[in-house]
């Protein structure tokens, strides 16, 4: 058996709306003092707490969902306290306990698959409006669900392979939810939404297992008075109010007897919303609950009742999810069943003086009472077999999505080598224009270099046969100009070459670049080719 844990969560002080902290309230550690009284929650998260300070305390029934138990995470608390902003996030930021869950549990989906294990992520989610639950995920929107043993008889259930598309559904199924504007609260939530996730797995026999996350996001209790709601929103008030009354009572009851053999009755189907939580509260499930509260003074009342039943519901015990736990607390049961029936035939014979019926009658009796219990066995059989029917085929989808998201994300990855490489080429393109161009002003220079050369040495010509007395000293200054004009073409046609070879070897450079870049496009489609191909061999 396991303790529900209870965590609280305070919420800032608003300036705004010149908010004051509660006279006598403290806290030490993880203990909360108000007024006379104190209280001790598993964890208490100041103004100053942000949403991976609660995640954090969230992740071992997450770990326990991983193990095969079911799970629960419930924020509750006073309207304008921050429950949906804990569960969710704020607005335009989906970074609250439901969306951290939903990632923590895709990274778990995704190793396992990559390992061979086919396990799958589904989610659905449900809105219970004045005792009304409906399927938000359905096509309209407002599908009417019915329950049985506590869980949902059919819903409309997405396979989940990435967070961004679980944030999508999260936005399509709140965009419908019912809101309205209080004095208390800008938006406030007129309903409960429950996000129901089934975590489906393959054991090693072949047979799919599923266990459940219920994540619940309550609508907060509310004063008409403070919250001046008018009209509609009165009744809607009334509704949430009787739904948390329901809740309220089912935990003093689970708190005032913790066997659950011996608990007796406890009213879980006064409400839609308590008769979808009796496996979270007293069931068999490991449930977290957020009791999000206010510290300002104009709140005190209600911070009061929420921490009060805050610490009631930390007394609950749960039975643990395990099949010889379960078998035991059911033998308990009827053990307790038994002697009161036994007790109930006695009290019967000891009036009567004896209780006697005819042969017949009993052997009709013992026949319904064979035909009876063949029935339950095989109703209990096709249950247990769609349980496994719907939890294969979610394995299967999940798969499928998987392998696309995968395949998505290699198309990207294909689509940015060539984006990447597209770009290099037109780079190198333009550097090679660029270093036309130097080339073409390095050729000009060098052609002017050596026409004034030749020009300076017409110069020197002209002014030696201007000087010369003799022809032999003209002949011999002519052969020594030559020898000079010879040595400067040479130097020209050096230069004109080496610019000349520039060009050709920058051409063998970008081809070389282009080669690489083809050959990473052809190993990034050969990796794709090769995951999908694996990925195709596990389903």
């Amino acid at each position: 058996m396991s303790a529900i844990k209870v965590g609280v969560r305070l919420r800032p002080i608003n300036e705004a709306r010149k908010e004051k902290w509660a006279p006598g309230f403290d806290i030490h550690g993880r203990r909360l003092t108000l007024g006379a009284k104190t209280y001790d929650p598993d964890v208490t998260l100041s103004t100053t707490s942000t949403q991976d300070d609660v995640f954090a305390h969230a992740v071992p029934i997450l770990e326990a969902v991983k193990d095969g138990s079911n799970g629960t995470i419930l924020v509750y608390g006073q309207t304008g306290t921050g429950k949906t902003h804990t569960m969710i996030g704020g607005e335009g930021n989906y970074d609250g306990v439901a969306i951290k869950s939903i990632a923590y549990l895709l990274d778990y989906v995704r190793d396992q698959t990559r390992c061979g294990r086919p396990t799958a992520l589904l989610m659905s989610v449900l809105e219970i409006y004045n005792e009304r639950i409906t399927d938000m995920l359905s096509d309209e929107g407002d599908n009417e669900v019915t329950l049985l043993n506590g869980f949902p008889r059919s819903t409309t259930q997405k396979t989940l392979s990435s967070l961004e598309q679980a944030v999508d559904t999260v936005k399509t199924a709140l965009h419908a939810r019912h809101v309205s504007e209080t004095a208390m609260n800008e938006r406030s939530s007129r309903s409960h939404v429950i996000f129901m996730l089934d975590l489906a797995e393959q054991r090693e026999d072949g047979r799919a297992e599923v266990s459940h996350l219920f994540l619940v996001d309550l609508a907060g209790s509310e004063s008409v008075k403070k919250s001046e709601a008018s009209g509609k929103a009165v009744r809607e008030a009334g509704m949430i109010n009787k739904s948390l009354l329901a809740l309220k009572t089912v935990i003093m009851q689970l708190s005032t007897n913790q066997d659950p053999a011996t608990r007796g009755h406890v009213p879980y189907r006064d409400s839609r919303l308590t008769e979808l939580l009796q496996d979270s509260i007293g069931g068999t499930a490991r449930t977290m609950f957020i009791a999000c509260i206010s510290p300002n003074g104009r709140d005190v009342d209600e911070t009061k009742s929420t921490l009060d039943y805050a610490t009631k519901a930390r007394s609950i015990r749960n039975v643990s999810n395990t099949a010889r736990d379960k078998l035991q607390v059911r033998c308990r049961g009827l053990e307790v069943e038994l002697l009161k029936y036994k007790n109930k035939l006695d009290r019967t014979a000891a009036e009567k003086g004896g209780y006697w019926i005819s042969k017949e009658e009993h052997e009709r009796n013992i026949a319904d009472a064979d035909e009876l219990r063949t029935l339950r066995e095989t109703v209990s059989e096709l249950q247990a077999d769609a349980k496994e029917a719907k939890a294969a085929s979610g394995l299967v989808k999940g798969e499928i999505e998987l392998l696309k998201h995968w395949l998505d994300e290699k198309d990207k990855d294909v689509d940015r080598h060539k984006q990447i490489m597209a770009a290099n080429i037109q780079k190198m393109q333009q550097a090679a224009y660029d270093l036309e161009l130097q080339v073409a002003k390095r050729a000009k220079a060098a052609r002017g270099a050596v026409a004034g050369d030749h020009d300076a040495m017409r110069c020197q010509i002209d002014d030696v046969m201007q000087h010369l007395d003799s022809e032999e000293l003209a002949l011999a200054s002519v052969h020594e100009l030559d020898a000079m004009w010879n040595r400067i073409n040479q130097r020209h046609a050096d230069t004109i070459a080496a610019l000349q070879a520039i060009p050709l070897t920058l051409e063998s450079e970008i081809m070389e670049c282009q080669k690489r870049q083809a050959q990473a496009i052809r190993d990034a489609m050969a990796a794709a080719v090769k995951s999908v191909t694996e990925s195709s061999t596990t389903i």
